[in-house]
């Protein structure tokens, strides 16, 4: 499949650099726009008209156009989309109208770039390069598919007629590290944009549209930090071949987080042929990023040793839209997206047959006692600060996926009433993942001398190292997938095909759209013919492959129903409903880069480490008038799901399912105002509920446990106000021309979360987490009584001015404030308490007797590093316990045109 994806990737590239790309329609209906001039905009009149193929339908939705991305404080397409009606966005994750994050869909220009393994956008989009993103529910049109929760869809900007260019510069490294300006502390965060376009032939038929982007970040973790003080602290119970160690004035400054450097590159392009007969665009992306990892902050400040996450993806595409005689288009589309990333220590980057080899570090460390074993940690008052020179990280792990995708419709319009469509796709992915422990490298001390890792058994290595592995075998290395030797050796290309057929009918007013998809879902998965006498290999001990069995396809027949009455005074009513499925992604497995330490529920069978397929049905309905000549949006959408999370095989050699189905609802309001007197303002209100009906069952027996809990990211209101006042070329003041400032206000209430006794028994756990053990799987003890955490509110304030230097040089100039009045927002709570300020632990009787024994130094470590900073709860449940504290950013722009 890779040497597939290879051989798609280069024919791409070949004719990306031979020719170019095509523009992908902006077709949906234009938003608010600000009174200033884009510096990159599309001829999008024609587009419009021929490339509806790629309309996702009127469905529940936001359109944010470059005028208005400008006008946000906030940078990049999770938090803008964030800030959208129908959105909740934390850490990253986003969840639309109610659905899960694993189910919404990320789109370029059309093109269904989500990754399977993370979730999340396949390729990083530059902000500044989009034209328009579009934040919505699942279209109704039948060509639609692979998504079951909502979609982002980004539309690239393309060239123009005219040459133009423009460099910006973004940063807020203005006060050092460590140290506040104006109140604030500086992240060291820097991004530098450039963006060039314009036609490549005397017809200007031809053009190219290139932006690229360097991002450095010091701090990327942007987190509220208590900084510390450690005075005369002995090491507790020292390791008995090391004196103890005392640290004596010691502090950990306030402000920002150490060693959590990030450096991201990345390039978005295009090239587009417009002609009368041809349209064609070819589109090419990449990314190369590198984030150093920490998420012990404060235990591991003895230690300099660090590890990165390092990642380079590329995405190819290709759109082709011609037409064939007067009545009839034929769109085409094929694009193919490669990513890979890994784990890398910052002495010997991914060959982590070398992070515990003593010999490979002596230059670098010297906390190993033996070859492979690397010294205890220093006991300070109970806590296990991490030596000098230790692996940052006991886990390396590293993914490599590849998806392609081919889309081919033809559309025909029979007459004044009827546009008839018909049409395949198909999406393919391969996915390869491995981690292991490479602390357990220290078998090697068990075997004869002069042996190498290559002398370590499979089997004993797979135990101890924990490995998982995808695509590759226990030691790293990939392997056909093909050959199926363990029951546990995943899906080798699973993928999804389907066909489709619609009719979109148009009288007068009234628009109705009847669809049907036929979707297959291919998990490419074998399970043993024969469980209880597979045949063995003598030799090998290993399956053969005739010991497995392909698992049969799942084929979904989608029925998609839309009906739109044009009222009145630029009114407009629809409703609909419409069925979808989707292949879900490894990160429900607990198999992706984050959270390292995500420990799945129960009811995950991690025997079975395949994407399945999710159903959906959905319906909304939407009211759209003009009041007070400002747009006013009234939204439903409800939808149910069901997802087979969970199977076993019968003695027939069927198997039987168990899952999860759910519920959602949501209803949105959105006012958008006209512009008076160089003020608009934009108001949305939304109410949710989304909860999930579990079916936990033992793989051995028949025993089923139903019950229902809220989703565990659910905010069952959430608003947003934005303000924006622009003082344009023909108001009188001159040096207020071209001067503007916009404030967003959003705020929701608390998270969600399962009401626990403060009299949680820790058991065996260390003195280090014993205020959040109990929760490292919260919801496992139903029914339960659920509560909700405090609210959040949040201000972002954005300052603008630009100056005409020559008629074809601008020179922009912004100040960005994020969370303006720096207010600590809780992201996630104590099950214990309800809030992040305390977990209860301090006040158990056990916490009691570690005081006793220790002293009074691990009642004040505890509160500095646990109470004040969260480490336990970052370290054991991969999430933050608050927000990002206020940024302030200056940004410098040079346009020419």
């Amino acid at each position: 499949m890779f040497k597939q994806c290879h051989t798609i990737t280069l024919s791409l590239l070949f004719i990306f650099s031979s020719l170019g790309t095509a523009q992908v329609a902006n077709s949906w209906p234009a938003g608010m726009r600000a009174s200033h001039q884009a510096y990159f905009s599309s001829d999008t009149a024609k587009q419009q008209q021929s490339r509806s193929f790629y309309s996702f339908g009127n469905t529940a939705k936001r359109e944010v156009h470059i005028d208005d991305i400008k006008l946000y404080a906030v940078r990049g397409i999770e938090a803008i989309a964030a800030l959208q009606a129908g959105t909740i966005g934390e850490s990253n994750n986003l969840h639309l109208f109610g659905s899960h994050t694993n189910e919404v869909g990320f789109f370029l220009n059309g093109s269904n770039i989500t990754h399977l393994g993370t979730a999340g956008s396949g390729i990083y989009i530059i902000p500044e390069a989009i034209e328009t993103m579009t934040v919505g529910t699942m279209p109704f049109r039948s060509s639609f598919g692979g998504v079951t929760g909502g979609i982002i869809n980004s539309n690239l900007r393309t060239a123009g007629k005219e040459w133009i260019a423009s460099v910006r510069q973004r940063a807020s490294h203005f006060p050092g590290e460590n140290e506040k300006l104006l109140g604030t502390y500086s992240y060291g965060y820097y991004s530098t944009v450039g963006m060039i376009g314009g036609p490549l032939t005397p017809d200007k038929n031809i053009r190219l549209f290139l932006a690229s982007e360097y991002n450095p970040v010091r701090d990327n973790a942007m987190r509220f930090v208590e900084g510390i003080r450690i005075d005369q602290l002995v090491e507790f119970a020292p390791f008995n071949q090391d004196p103890p160690l005392t640290i004596n004035n010691f502090e950990y400054q306030s402000g920002n987080r150490s060693h959590t450097e990030a450096d991201r590159f990345a390039i978005n392009s295009n090239l587009l042929f417009d002609y009368d007969q041809l349209d064609l665009r070819l589109d090419f992306a990449y990314l190369n990023d590198r984030q150093q990892f920490n998420d012990r902050p404060f235990t591991s400040i003895l230690n300099d040793r660090r590890a990165y996450d390092a990642r380079q993806s590329y995405f190819a595409g290709a759109d082709l839209n011609v037409p064939i005689g007067d009545k009839v288009r034929l769109y085409s589309r094929l694009n193919v997206l490669n990513d890979f990333i890994e784990r890398e220590d910052e002495f010997f980057d991914g060959n982590y047959q070398l992070w515990y080899d003593s010999t490979a570090n002596a230059p670098h460390s010297d906390a190993f006692i033996s070859r492979w074993q690397v010294a205890p940690g220093h006991n300070f008052a109970g806590f296990p600060f991490q030596r000098n020179g230790t692996p940052y990280q006991n886990l390396y792990f590293k993914a490599k996926l590849c998806t392609w995708q081919a889309d081919l419709e033809i559309a025909w319009q029979a007459n004044d009433h009827h546009r008839l469509s018909a049409g395949f796709d198909l999406r393919q992915h391969q996915q390869r993942f491995y981690a292991a422990q490479p602390g357990a490298i220290n078998l090697l001390g068990s075997l004869p001398a002069g042996s190498n890792f290559d002398d370590i058994s499979d089997t004993l290595w797979r135990n101890r190292a924990r490995v998982v592995n995808i695509g590759y075998d226990p030691f790293g290395e990939e392997f056909d997938l093909e050959e199926k030797t363990l029951v546990s050796d995943p899906t080798g290309k699973p993928h999804t095909r389907a066909v489709y057929l619609q009719d979109k009918m148009h009288y007068g007013k009234f628009e109705l759209l009847v669809g049907w998809r036929l979707q297959q879902i291919d998990e490419d998965r074998y399970i043993l013919r024969d469980p209880a006498n597979p045949p063995i290999d003598l030799e090998t001990g290993l399956i053969l492959p005739g010991g497995f069995i392909k698992t049969d396809a799942a084929s979904d027949h989608l029925f998609r129903l839309k009906a739109l009455l044009n009222l009145p005074s630029g009114m407009t009513a629809y409703g609909g409903f419409a069925q979808f499925s989707q292949l879900t992604n490894y990160r429900l497995f607990g198999y992706s880069t984050w959270p390292v330490n995500f420990t799945p529920p129960d009811f995950f069978d991690l025997s079975r480490p395949t994407p399945f397929p999710v159903r959906v049905q959905g319906a909304d309905n939407n009211y759209r008038s003009n009041l007070l000549e400002a747009g006013l949006d009234l939204v439903h959408t409800s939808g149910i799901y069901r997802t087979a999370l969970l199977w076993k095989q019968t003695e027939d050699g069927d198997q039987e399912e168990f899952g999860v189905s759910g519920q959602r609802l949501t209803l949105t309001l959105s006012y958008d105002s006209k512009r008076h007197r160089g003020i608009r303002t934009s108001l949305h209100a939304q109410f949710m509920n989304a909860e999930t009906d579990y079916e936990r069952s033992s793989l051995f027996n028949n025993d089923i446990n139903n019950f229902t809990v809220p989703e565990n990211y659910l905010r069952r209101f959430s608003s947003g106000l934005m303000m924006d006042y622009y003082y344009d070329e023909q108001q009188s003041i001159s040096w207020l021309r071209r001067f503007g400032s916009s404030l967003v206000l959003t705020g929701r209430s608390g998270i969600v979360f399962q009401s626990l006794s403060d009299n949680i028994s820790t058991g065996q756990s260390a003195a280090y987490e014993g205020g959040v053990d109990y929760i490292l799987n919260p919801f496992t003890t139903p029914p339960a009584q659920f509560e909700t955490g405090p609210a959040i509110f949040q201000a972002d304030l954005n300052i603008y001015k630009s100056w005409r230097l020559q008629s074809q040089l601008d020179l922009t100039f912004n100040i960005s404030v994020i969370n303006l009045f720096n207010r600590r927002n809780v992201l996630n709570v104590y099950h214990t308490t309800g809030n992040a300020d305390s977990d209860a632990f301090v006040t158990s009787e056990q916490f009691g007797r570690i005081v006793d024994i220790i002293g009074e130094e691990y009642q004040e470590l505890y509160h500095n590093i646990n109470t004040l900073n969260g480490e336990s709860y970052l370290y054991y449940r991969g999430r933050e316990l608050w927000g990002n504290p206020r940024q302030i950013l200056l940004t410098l722009g040079v346009n020419f045109r």
